[in-house]
């Protein structure tokens, strides 16, 4: 019998699931639910995808983050097909703790590999947490490339 060889497999196009929410939110405080995504097989983005590179984009900000800060991230799940979602985050763990550098006046750009995503649809929703620094007015952004293992 042949051995098997897994190999991780990206899905080609990255999605942004949080882009203006996060426009200047202030530090311990908390996005309104993004735009929904539906994580289905033979959807565009998602494709069922079981996992995701989840990257923070920081723009340029005033000031420097306080040590162990972070931005945490909820994947909002609904399981009646979108119509309703989790309530908002904080009534768990977040599914992903994006750390934030101690460097002034950014900006950053931080990648979280291999987070598991919800199957169908989601939400995403984030919390600045600790920065100390308010989020710049445009530019930052959560974005997910999803990825998957297969054996061959």
């Amino acid at each position: 019998m042949a051995a098997t060889t897994v190999e991780l497999i990206e899905q080609g196009t990255a999605t942004d699931v949080l882009t203006t929410e996060l426009n200047s939110l202030a530090s311990a405080s908390s996005t309104a639910a993004g735009t929904a995504f539906n994580n289905a097989q033979a959807t565009a983005n998602f494709n069922g995808y079981p996992y995701a590179s989840v990257q923070f984009t920081m723009a340029s900000y005033t000031g420097t983050p306080a040590a162990g800060s972070a931005l945490y991230v909820w994947f909002l799940k609904s399981i009646d097909g979108g119509t309703t979602y989790e309530d908002t985050a904080g009534a768990r763990a977040p599914d992903v703790i994006i750390p934030i550098a101690q460097t002034g006046s950014g900006p950053q750009k931080v990648t979280v590999q291999n987070v598991p995503i919800p199957v169908g649809y989601f939400k995403a929703q984030a919390k600045n947490v600790n920065t100390g620094v308010t989020l710049n007015g445009s530019g930052n952004k959560v974005t997910l490339l999803p990825n998957t293992m297969q054996g061959v």
